[in-house]
């Protein structure tokens, strides 16, 4: 049935629009398939029946165990179909009363606009006749007659408005019936399972790239970050987009294993990497605290010594100047006679810290999620703007870190383990260590104990940065190869 194309004076457009008869033939095609689901069924049934218990052999349990699988799961389809013809069925008839329903409004309400239209005029012409009347009579008879258009302008307009409101009833029950029918048939689908989940729709795809893409970035830039370790920032910002991607991966592994597509050796490596990330940066904070802390019992040590005569200095195998500020900086250093004694018994503190229960907080404190992402943001914020008021440029930056590297392979392997490995404070502190006089180990306990906690720290984490590297570096091998070889054996025709 054609619908109006003008539904003046209700609405713009048709307020109930659709085809109720294609609406009907599509749920009766639903329950059809349902008939027919229902028939195969019976027949797969049949097949496992004890009318063909007669009947031994292997492919005849194999016939019955698929057929009763079958059979099952295309019963829940069943109900489906059914379900969903059903609900079309209904709203079928629903939107055809609700259709008619307007129609029926639309007549009366164009048949009551033009009694108001009728009505209003002669309104119109009975007001300007009563005006013009010259006599009472005449004044009457106008009177008369505009009283019945106003009387019959009334009528129509509430018959209009009656329209109106036989229209909006009827939009209500197509609504009533499309929520209804919407209702069954979320109602049905979403409780067979046999929907594709967001797993199966595009979840696998995404977890497959986000391995594959952060895991060959967290490989590169490690390697990256092993090799320019030694730029000041540099390394570390490498090594924080090292971190940051191979986390990212490693939840990409564990939703993948989990669905039963990845592997434990994906997962393993990746959690390892993360091991040994959380230990590296106890290890580098350790590192810092030692060094500090033997370079502040270092400037304590010389401050003592230089309290002796000089006599008695050279008889330890110390400075003999005469000036206690020279004789500070030729035992601790150049310039660390600048240093005041409260500021180095601060730094000494360090070494204490190191073993007490507040430092061994402290240290952990780092592996903090919060303190992970703000550390790793500078570090990335300062690579990315050159450090501001550290070096104008990368060649300033490259040149700095190269000095760095050269004083602290002079200084010795502590100095090289911190540098190779970015502590670049650390550096410092353990170049300046190597200036220090030799005899104040044996004039200070304190200071002995220092450096031998200093040498710990970093032994330990010249061992945790080993394992570090060699993880970063087994990642980018692993992806090197099957990132090319498959590719190359294609190539030489050799699968």
């Amino acid at each position: 049935m054609t619908r109006p194309y003008s539904w003046f004076p209700l609405a713009a457009v048709d307020p109930v629009p659709g085809d109720p008869q294609a609406v009907l033939s599509g749920g009766l095609r639903y329950r059809d398939v349902a008939d027919k689901i229902s028939s195969a069924a019976s027949l797969l049934g049949d097949l496992t029946s004890t009318s063909a218990a007669g009947a031994v052999s292997d492919a005849v349990d194999t016939i019955r165990d698929a057929s009763a699988k079958v059979a099952a799961e295309i019963t829940t389809a069943h109900g489906r179909y059914r379900d969903v013809g059903d609900a079309l069925v209904a709203y079928a008839q629903e939107l055809s009363r609700a259709q008619e329903g307007s129609l029926q409004a639309l007549h009366a309400a164009q048949s009551a606009q033009q009694a108001l239209d009728h009505a209003s005029a002669q309104v119109r012409t009975s007001a300007r006749a009563l005006d013009d009347a010259v006599d009472e009579a005449e004044r009457t008879v106008h009177q008369t007659r505009l009283h019945r258009a106003r009387t019959s302008r009334d009528e129509a307009d509430a018959s209009l408005s009656r329209a109106r409101g036989d229209l909006e009833e009827a939009v209500a029950l197509r609504d009533q019936a499309a929520r209804r029918a919407i209702d069954a048939i979320e109602a049905s689908t979403g409780s067979d399972d046999l929907n594709d989940g967001w797993w199966d729709n595009w979840g696998s795809k995404v977890a497959h790239a986000v391995s594959s893409v952060a895991g060959m970035i967290a490989s590169v830039a490690g390697v990256a970050a092993l090799v320019l370790a030694w730029v000041p920032v540099l390394g570390e910002a490498l090594a924080a987009v090292a971190v940051i991607a191979g986390a990212v991966a490693l939840v990409a592994d564990i939703a993948l294993l989990i669905a039963g597509e990845g592997d434990w050796k994906s997962v393993a490596l990746g959690v390892l990497g993360l091991a040994t990330f959380g230990a590296g940066r106890v290890a580098g904070v350790a590192l810092k605290m030692g060094a500090r802390g033997a370079f502040g019992s270092a400037r304590l040590a010389a401050g003592s010594a230089a309290a002796f005569s000089p006599v008695a200095r050279g008889a330890r195998g110390l400075s003999t100047a005469r000036s206690a500020v020279t004789a500070i900086d030729e035992m601790a250093g150049v310039g660390s006679s600048s240093i005041t004694r409260v500021a180095a018994r601060g730094m000494a503190s360090e070494t204490a810290a190191l073993t007490s229960p507040q430092g061994i907080r402290e240290m952990l404190a780092v592996l903090r999620p919060g303190t992970v992402v703000k550390d790793l943001g500078s570090s990335v914020a300062g690579a990315l703007t050159r450090t501001p008021g550290a070096y104008a440029s990368w060649g300033d930056a490259f040149t700095a870190g190269g000095a760095g590297v050269r004083a602290a392979l002079h200084a010795g392997p502590s100095a090289a383990v911190a540098a190779l490995t970015g502590e670049s404070r650390a550096v410092e502190s353990l170049v300046a260590l190597d200036t220090v006089a030799a005899g104040l180990r044996t004039f200070s306990s304190e200071y002995s104990h220092a450096v031998t906690m200093s040498n710990v720290a970093v032994g330990v984490a010249a061992g945790v940065a080993g394992a570090d590297k060699y993880v970063m570096g087994m990642g980018c091998v692993a992806w090197v190869s099957d990132t090319f070889a498959p590719s190359a054996v294609d190539a030489l025709g050799l699968n």
